[in-house]
């Protein structure tokens, strides 16, 4: 066999692998074209001509194909220089930014028989900042208002006998503190006209019952995140709006004394204290959002800080999903299966990416009858399913932590309580290696954990905190990552990748995986691979190639109708899927029906 044969061979045998050989079979594949090389070698030799200088040896050709194999599925990119490439102007991300001026109502109330705004949000374009701002607009109030406004405060922390938290219905609580302030008024010989009245209570009871500055801002459904970074610093919001994102607000915090007293507001909401001893604080508020607290100036050199994570009052659905073009319907559909046949599935990604939000949305394909656990250290998850149980871990008191019930206590308590489903909110510590052992013995499991690729995975596993044996990992089905990238001056996040655990090679001590759904950029599709989980399937239901892919195809063309006819509230998209397991021939009839 000649040299140029040899390395045909070689090339043929590196690039039918690329793209799924492991390294160490990849170096295999090389040891192989290695030992064909030296038979070949001495045959090439003697083909050439006695005077030929450009014959390479063994060794040379060694590594030719060391280099051929280092660079498989790593492309290279020349550097350019200066005098070879001309530019053209950057493509300007903000040109739809700068015609933005929206406003919309926040706080609203009835006055009159109409319905009266008392707080809403302008987002527009600061040609000085260049940048989209969001603007808190409130009633004006006069120096000597706002002086009535902050007695009022004070007589009523003075007056007030009741414990907010045992008031299970906000009206009460509104109606307790109207007839508490008309009172203090009528002591105070103040009698306002009912606009002014409306006005001056807005401004008290955001104060006395609302978090005060930022609740015109806690009452935006649009907003995922709220961030302050310190004293004399603007309000940082995310908006869920792709085109809006990031913005600064027109609040802040003027001093030190009033940013330290609202964190310690914000903490006391949560049922706990910060202080100098104990300046860090991570909770969550009573709607449900999560908050965490950095106190004082000597740890926090701008000040005290907080970031407070919303969450959806009414969860986002599948076909939300598939609106805002996270993933399509075929993608999920893949997922639909895959959690009615019980496959274990970890959500990863990076922070804020939206790995909670995802599997909250997945957590809908479950069976409606199928019993459920979950368990989280924070609650976050919202499970239209009636026979949930959810737990949340509690931190101890004291010194010793006494009375903690820890998400590891709750993870064990709930394999006795025969669960078809268990979903833990976040995996970071001990309670993975119970709830791998819970798959290995036949739990349904969901997840979540930060790591972006499947390298990262493997890492966060097998080393400390968490620190299981690699083997255990293959009790793992699916691994879906999640994206979030800058699209046309949007942030957009997308089903990067799904990775389907094949099993574990004890005698190369790796993880063997297999991509099925991989998210294109360029083109902004999701493309299905080969499915190894598909095939495990059919084989257990008896299925052919054929019937396995159309009952991907039909539930695809499930979730395509309530596309079509815009149905993605949370009820909505609940019943049909719940009809497809229930009833799938009404539900055939209905959508043949239009």
């Amino acid at each position: 066999m000649g040299i140029s044969k040899v390395l045909k061979k070689a090339g043929r045998l590196l690039s039918e692998k690329a793209g799924t050989a492991s390294p160490l079979e990849r170096r295999q594949e090389y040891k192989e074209t290695r030992d064909i090389s030296k038979e070949a070698a001495p045959k090439a030799q003697s083909e050439q001509s006695p005077d030929a200088s450009n014959t390479k040896g063994p060794s040379e050709l060694e590594e030719d194909l060391l280099h051929a194999e280092s660079n498989i599925g790593s492309k290279r990119i020349v550097l350019p220089k200066i005098s070879e490439h001309t530019t053209r102007a950057k493509t300007d991300v903000n040109e739809s930014a700068r015609t933005v001026s929206e406003v919309y109502p926040l706080i609203t109330t009835n006055w009159k028989e109409n319905k009266y705004t008392l707080a809403s949000a302008d987002i527009h374009f600061n040609p000085i900042l260049n940048q989209l701002i969001y603007n808190v607009l409130e009633p004006a109030i006069s120096k000597e208002q706002k002086e009535l406004v902050l007695k009022t405060i004070e007589m009523l922390h003075d007056k007030l006998e009741i414990d907010f938290s045992k008031l299970t219905e906000k009206k009460e609580i509104y109606d307790y503190v109207d007839d508490q302030v008309d009172d203090i008024w009528e002591y105070l010989n103040y009698k306002p006209g009912e606009e002014e009245s409306l006005k001056l209570k807005y401004h008290i009871y955001k104060e006395v019952i609302g978090l005060g500055k930022i609740e015109p801002i806690m009452r935006d459904n649009q907003i995922e995140d709220i961030s302050c970074d310190g004293i004399g610093l603007p309000i940082y919001i995310f908006h869920r709006n792709s085109m809006y994102g990031e913005m600064p607000t027109n609040i802040w915090f003027d001093s030190k004394d009033e940013l330290d007293g609202f964190v310690m507001k914000l903490a006391q909401k949560t049922g706990k204290t910060v202080s100098v001893a104990e300046p860090l604080l991570d909770s969550a508020l009573p709607d449900g959002s999560r908050i965490q607290i950095t106190y004082g100036t000597d740890i926090a050199r701008k000040g005290s800080n907080f970031s407070i994570r919303k969450f959806f009052k009414v969860p986002l659905t599948v076909i939300d999903l598939v609106n805002y073009g996270t993933a399509d319907a075929l993608t999920l559909a893949y997922l639909w299966l895959a959690i009615e046949e019980q496959q274990s599935i970890l959500v990863a990604g990076t922070t804020a990416v939206g790995k909670t939000t995802f599997l909250n949305s997945i957590a809908q394909f479950i069976r409606p009858s199928a019993k459920i656990v979950s368990i989280e250290d924070t609650s976050e998850l919202n499970i239209a399913h009636t026979n949930w149980t959810p737990q949340v871990a509690r931190t101890g008191f004291g010194p010793k932590k006494y009375g903690e019930i820890s998400m590891f206590d709750l993870l064990k308590a709930a394999l006795r309580q025969r669960p078809d489903y268990i979903i833990v909110g976040e995996v970071r510590g001990r309670e993975a290696s119970v709830l791998f052992q819970a798959m290995a013995t036949g739990h349904a499991s969901l997840s979540t954990i930060h790591a972006d690729n499947i390298s990262a995975v493997i890492d966060r596993l097998t080393t400390r905190p968490i620190d299981l044996p690699a083997s255990l990992l293959e009790n793992l089905d699916l691994i879906i990552f999640l994206d979030k990238a800058q699209r046309k001056g949007r942030l957009v996040r997308k089903v990067g990748q799904i990775i389907e655990v094949e099993g574990y090679d004890r005698d190369k001590q790796q993880l063997k995986t297999n991509e099925s759904f991989h998210w294109v950029p360029a083109s902004d599709e999701f493309v299905p691979r080969n499915s190894l989980l598909l095939q495990k399937i059919a084989s257990k239901h008896g299925w052919t190639d054929d019937e396995v892919k159309e009952e991907i195809m039909r539930r695809a063309s499930v979730l395509g109708w309530l596309q079509n006819k815009k149905l993605h509230e949370f009820k909505d998209v609940a019943q049909i899927i719940n009809m497809y397991y229930t009833d799938p021939k009404r539900l055939a009839r209905i959508m043949q029906n239009g």
